[in-house]
């Protein structure tokens, strides 16, 4: 098959379907595992210091949670709900306003809810 000056087979896009659903399927699973186990007042306490080790760690899994995201507004998959945890890693001045805007849009909160009422938790507390 060919596509412009851009040619592949069959197989390569059964590959790269393939490799869309694994994707898909482990975000989905990562995102809902999140979801259940950070705190109700994550998103409304104040950040904490620390260690050099675990920001670093926390700011690349949260870069990689927001190209996943952005990722998945074109493919299959919780889009904005995986960029808002990635941003909720990041170390930033203006995490919170950014995190407490998007959280508060009817469809995400209603997708968060429904992940934390499944894992039987608490709703996000976004004051």
């Amino acid at each position: 098959m060919q596509l412009g000056p851009i040619s592949f087979t069959l197989r390569d896009v059964a590959v790269a379907a393939f490799v869309a659903g694994v994707v898909f399927l482990a975000g989905l699973a990562f995102v809902r595992h999140l979801c259940a186990t950070l705190p109700s007042d994550y998103f409304s306490r104040p950040a904490r210091e620390r260690a050099p080790l675990v920001r670093l760690v926390r700011q690349v899994a949260g870069g990689v949670l927001v190209v996943l995201g952005l990722a998945m507004l074109l493919l299959p998959g919780p889009g904005i709900v995986t960029i808002a945890l990635g941003v909720a890693l990041f170390d930033h001045p203006k995490k919170r306003e950014i995190l407490v805007r998007l959280l508060r849009r009817e469809g995400v909160k209603r997708t968060l809810d429904d992940l934390r009422r499944r894992a039987g938790k608490e709703p996000f507390a976004l004051d």
